[in-house]
């Protein structure tokens, strides 16, 4: 999984359901109202082992245990429930597409893509499966193929914000700043997910270059979700970095790191800030807490590497 299109598809694509119904197999009818996940888990367990259940019911209490398993991050759980499913019932799309989901949070592609396929193939209108899928080929870094397919939902829906949003990242993450802050401010005009938006103009300004109205766009950022490590961290090195402004800008750093603790990019930022700074030695225990967090961070590599030279 990339870090950098982890938050945007964790905060958009929460599995929902259409299966809800007001019946009366009464373990199951407790899960629903249960107060923990392991509760749900449970009576969920022993509804459907009683093995006297209906199509219907079966197909209910396996997709709404595999809902739990999901909110839980428990993917395999999910994945195995939303298959048995589909073994009864294959041609509903909505089961097919939160497949598709939990195959993407699990890091599996190609199953994501093949079951986001079914679920189209079902409903061919249906632009949250389109949406979901340009985020998995974002994720592989096939932005142009990204792109293509939020624009594809986009002509469905013109106003379904998610696939804009996607869409204004995967145009950012392939370096078409301009047209990437084209989508973003379609986003902010309207008045959704405003604290990712101008994060992400910020980042679009930077890679334009265009430090002030980046600085401009992270304080906005901040002031709507002053719980955002990466945007502290982010505003940090902009401010360190780029606009050379004083050690006190390290206070931003400092934020970030205490409001996201285990977010590998987050030490990545703050280890630049340090460098930076001549500071090299922070810098060094920066890289090397981002790559505890996440091994495969290439270019946090890449610094420790240059230093050590």
């Amino acid at each position: 999984m990339t870090l950098r299109h982890a938050l945007v598809t964790a905060s958009i694509f929460f599995l929902w359901s259409n299966h809800a119904s007001a019946d009366d197999f009464s373990l199951c009818k407790k899960a629903r109202k249960a107060k923990t996940p392991s509760e749900q888990i449970q009576l969920y367990t022993e509804c459907i082992e009683t093995g006297e259940l209906s199509k219907r019911h079966s197909n209910e209490a396996l997709f709404e245990r595999g809902q739990v398993y999901y909110s839980q991050e428990k993917y395999n759980e999910a994945i195995a429930d939303y298959q048995a499913v589909l073994k009864i019932d294959p041609k509903d799309n909505t089961v097919w597409h939160n497949l598709g989901v939990a195959f993407y949070m699990n890091e599996e592609p190609d199953a994501a893509v093949e079951a986001l396929g079914q679920s189209l193939s079902m409903n061919p209108y249906y632009v949250p499966s389109y949406t979901m899928l340009g985020s998995v080929h974002s994720r592989e870094e096939r932005y142009d193929l990204a792109a293509e397919i939020y624009t594809k939902a986009l002509e469905i829906n013109p106003k379904y914000i998610p696939a804009l949003y996607n869409r204004a990242n995967a145009y950012r993450y392939d370096e078409q700043y301009d047209i990437a802050i084209l989508d973003f401010n379609a986003v902010i005009k309207e008045g959704e997910y405003l604290d990712l938006a101008h994060l992400g103009r910020a980042l679009s300004y930077k890679g334009l270059e265009q430090y002030g109205k980046a600085l401009a766009d992270f304080d906005v950022s901040i002031e709507k979700n002053d719980k955002s490590g990466r945007a502290y961290a982010y505003r940090c090195t902009l401010r360190i970095v780029h606009l050379e402004q004083s050690p006190e800008a390290l206070s931003d750093c400092e934020k970030a790191a205490s409001l996201a603790p285990n977010d590998s990019m987050v030490f990545f930022e703050r280890g630049k800030s340090h460098e930076k700074l001549d500071m090299i030695e922070q810098a060094t225990q920066d890289y090397e807490r981002a790559l505890e967090i996440f091994p495969g961070f290439q270019l946090v590599k890449d610094r420790l590497e240059s230093l050590s030279n």
